[in-house]
């Protein structure tokens, strides 16, 4: 019985770990259908060489244009937006083809978010055209419908809420979206949060007199980096110059953010580093004590069940899931509409204090080996597909 894949990712992220994820709790046949920038990626191509892969370039408006007018760009966008259904039967017609060559099963359709990718969501309504079971993966936190192309994103929610057979997300407040933003049926969605390995590793260490805070992300505009880097700049002129910063990642703001720290004289105080793969993360948490995480929209992301699992001290925005590993002042420190400032008074307040931290990042520990175990993750998925296998 084939199990027909597919994943739709333009840079590093989260969604390629729970895709890893996800495929390594099948032990059938599993064909493996991604955009070419998919298949570049490392742990897509090691862990699954053995698997029938199919280029797969999807239809899509991912990559809009931009011109020096900002005006021009905005009516260019715009009007590409009003092709969506068309393309998006396009790519129902292409999924058509692929998944009767292939003699699929089962479908399983990964989407960074929702809507997110629109080639993920014609796979679904290709599947269920022939009578194939899909299920729809849906790994950031889902967005409410755009004032400007209002009905056709209903339309299409209809369409996909008629479709899928189940929808996999990884955090309550991803299913509460689905439902209150798109009207999905609830009795379709499932949470299965991320996993991880738990490792034994104490990387914690208060007695040194630098204090090293570290992120780990996506470097684009909704991960708000510019705001911790301007933290490292007033916690060092207003608490002392020890303070340093390290980020591990890659995106589109890495110029801009390096431009930053240029003319705030922040070059001794922040480093950064590419993409850090999955066996050299440790090295990267041995280096760190704080972790601060600046986003604005997330669902549940690995990176900061990474940290709990390092015992890592961790204070982060109180966005999508994140809450539903960390609790204020228990795993660590939940900040509404973060900013510098709050960044800098929440660290002045907390990084003295031994006892308090050392409790955080015990919780933390305890937390992640209860809720976020690889071991549970897999267990769950292989219950999922126990139903349609």
């Amino acid at each position: 019985m084939s199990t027909f894949s597919y994943l739709e990712i333009w840079e590093t992220g989260g969604a390629q770990k729970y895709y890893q994820e996800v495929m390594s709790s099948l032990n059938n046949d599993v064909i493996i259908c991604c955009n070419k920038e998919a298949l570049k990626r490392t742990y897509t191509k090691k862990k699954f060489s053995k698997n029938k892969l199919i280029y797969f370039n999807p239809i899509n408006l991912s990559k809009q244009l931009n011109f020096k007018n900002n005006y021009i760009t905005y009516i260019i966008n715009k009007t590409y937006i009003l092709l969506v259904p068309l393309i998006f039967i396009l790519n129902i017609i292409r999924f058509l083809y692929l998944l009767r060559s292939n003699k699929a099963k089962l479908v399983l359709s990964f989407n960074g978010g929702y809507p997110g990718s629109y080639s993920s969501l014609s796979l679904n309504v290709a599947s269920y055209l022939l009578n194939i079971k899909n299920i729809l993966f849906v790994l950031n936190s889902p967005q409410k419908r755009n004032t400007y192309y209002f009905f056709i994103q209903f339309i299409i929610d209809k369409i996909l809420n008629k479709s899928v057979n189940k929808i996999i997300v990884n955090s309550k407040f991803q299913k509460k979206k689905l439902i209150t933003k798109r009207n999905f049926d609830k009795k379709k969605i499932k949470v299965i949060y991320n996993g991880i390995k738990i490792v034994k590793k104490k990387f914690l260490n208060l007695k040194k007199k630098n204090y090293s805070i570290g992120v780990v992300s996506r470097l684009e505009k909704n991960k708000n980096i510019d705001k911790l880097i301007y933290s490292i700049k007033i916690l060092n002129n207003k608490i002392s110059n020890n303070f340093y910063l390290h980020i591990a990642g890659g995106g589109s703001e890495i110029n801009k953010l390096k431009t930053i720290v240029k003319k705030n004289k922040l070059k001794k105080n922040v480093k950064f580093y590419n993409f850090i793969q999955e066996d050299k993360l440790h090295l990267f948490y041995k280096k760190i004590q704080f972790f601060i995480f600046t986003s604005a929209c997330e669902g549940l992301p690995y990176s900061i069940l990474e940290a709990m699992n390092y015992k890592k001290i961790i204070i982060t925005s109180n966005v999508g899931g994140i809450s539903e590993a960390i609790r204020n002042n228990r795993e660590g420190i939940l900040i509404k509409n973060i900013n510098e400032e709050k960044i800098f008074y929440t660290v002045k307040k907390i990084y003295n204090n031994k006892k308090f931290l050392k409790k955080l990042t015990r919780n933390a520990k305890i937390r992640c080996k209860n809720l976020f175990d690889c071991k549970k993750s897999k267990l769950n998925f292989k219950k999922l597909f126990y139903n349609y296998l």
